[in-house]
C-alpha cells in the first residue's frame, strides 16, 4: 500500500544587512544626523565654492583649485529658463572634514564656501 507524502518545504530564510566594513561608515552616518530626519544610506559632504551662469567660468575654477591639489569638480542645475554651474570640492565623509576642507581652502586660496551635504 502506497501512502502520500506531503513535501517538506523549507522556511523563508530572513535576509540581515551585513555589518559596515569600517568605523568610518558609522561616524559618517553619525556626523551627518544633524542635517535632518532621513539617516538612510551614506552621505557625503562637499564645500561649494560657487555657482555660475558661464560654463567657462566655472571650468576656470575647477582648473585652479585642481592645480592647488584640490579635488574639485562641477555639478550643472537646470533652473527655469538656464542652467548653472556649481563647482564643489571633495567630498569627505566627516562633516567635521568637510569643514576643515572649507577652512583650508579660505586660508590657502582666500576662497570661501559653505558646506553642502549630498548623495554620492
Amino acid at each position: 500500500q502506497k501512502t502520500a507524502t506531503t513535501p517538506v518545504v523549507p522556511a523563508p530564510h530572513k535576509e540581515t544587512a551585513p555589518p559596515a566594513p569600517e568605523k568610518t561608515v558609522a561616524r559618517a552616518q553619525q556626523d551627518s544626523s544633524s542635517a535632518g530626519p532621513d539617516t538612510h544610506g551614506l552621505r557625503a559632504w562637499v564645500v561649494q565654492i560657487g555657482s555660475f551662469g558661464s560654463e567657462d567660468n566655472a571650468s576656470r575654477l575647477i582648473k585652479k583649485l585642481r592645480k592647488a591639489g584640490y579635488a574639485a569638480f562641477m555639478e550643472p542645475v537646470k533652473q527655469p529658463g538656464r542652467v548653472v554651474y556649481r563647482v564643489r570640492v571633495g567630498p569627505e565623509l566627516q562633516r567635521s572634514e568637510a569643514l576643515r576642507l572649507r577652512d583650508k581652502l579660505m586660508r590657502e586660496l582666500r576662497m570661501s564656501g559653505m558646506l553642502i551635504m549630498q548623495y554620492p
